[in-house]
């Protein structure tokens, strides 16, 4: 998969089921360290101010289900 462009990017990764085979099912263990490797990058790289702007980038049951998340581990 090559993105040309951000939106490319996202589209693809809400359409992500596996790296492998679709046929295979849902890849939570990748997905879920695809999220980890984004946590990590905000974490180095992010000022206040782009922090300030995360929840604008994320919807009400985005932010919930993060929110969720965040609660269960």
């Amino acid at each position: 998969m090559q993105a040309q462009s951000l939106e490319d990017l996202i589209r693809h990764l809400r359409e992500f089921r596996s790296w492998g085979n679709q046929s295979e099912g849902y890849d939570a263990v990748g997905m879920s360290h695809l999220l980890g490797a984004c946590l990590d990058s905000l974490k180095k790289n992010a000022t206040k101010a782009d922090l300030a702007d995360l929840a604008e980038c994320l919807n009400a049951p985005q932010l919930m289900f993060l929110k969720s998340l965040a609660a269960s581990v």
